[in-house]
């Protein structure tokens, strides 16, 4: 499954795991309809009104398993649930899967937060991904991030 940028605009995501939480989710994992499981990172200030995230696209094809023995057993309640500090190896075993150092950066997404449906969403093409990366490098200021985001900018409408 590869992500298309029009699958997640204006859609909230089926299921977030959290394994970086601070007034909400910074970092973790999720999953929308119609695309593989996302890596998500929190850039940009936190407190912000509309909030930047980095994408990597992951090889998990679902979050079901790793949130049933999160919230022990079933379905969650809620669609975002955080990682305990203790978890069982299967559970690593998922989230090392899912925060694999050789994954490619596909995106940004802009939304209230990772929980939310996006404002915005903006592929990150090839050539674009070592700038993406030297301003994780450097730090996550907003500010910087803004480039990526043209005024206007629809992904339904262009497919980026």
């Amino acid at each position: 499954m590869t992500l298309n940028t029009r699958n997640l605009q204006g859609v909230r995501p089926r299921q977030v795991v959290a394994t970086d939480w601070h007034d909400g989710p910074h970092e973790g994992l999720a999953e929308y309809e119609g695309s593989p499981v996302l890596r998500f990172l929190l850039v940009g200030d936190p407190h912000a009104e509309v909030q930047t995230f980095v994408l990597w696209e992951t090889e998990l094809e679902s979050l079901a398993a790793l949130t049933a023995r999160i919230t022990g057993g079933g379905r969650a309640e809620r669609r975002v649930c955080v990682v305990p500090a203790e978890l069982d190896e299967e559970s690593q075993g998922i989230l090392k899967t899912g925060f694999d150092e050789r994954q490619v950066i596909v995106g940004l997404l802009q939304a209230r937060g990772i929980g939310e449906a996006p404002s915005r969403v903006v592929d990150v093409a090839t050539r674009d991904r070592e700038a993406v990366l030297a301003r994780l490098v450097r730090g996550r200021y907003a500010s910087e991030w803004t480039s990526y985001f043209p005024e206007g900018h629809d992904s339904r409408k262009t497919g980026a």
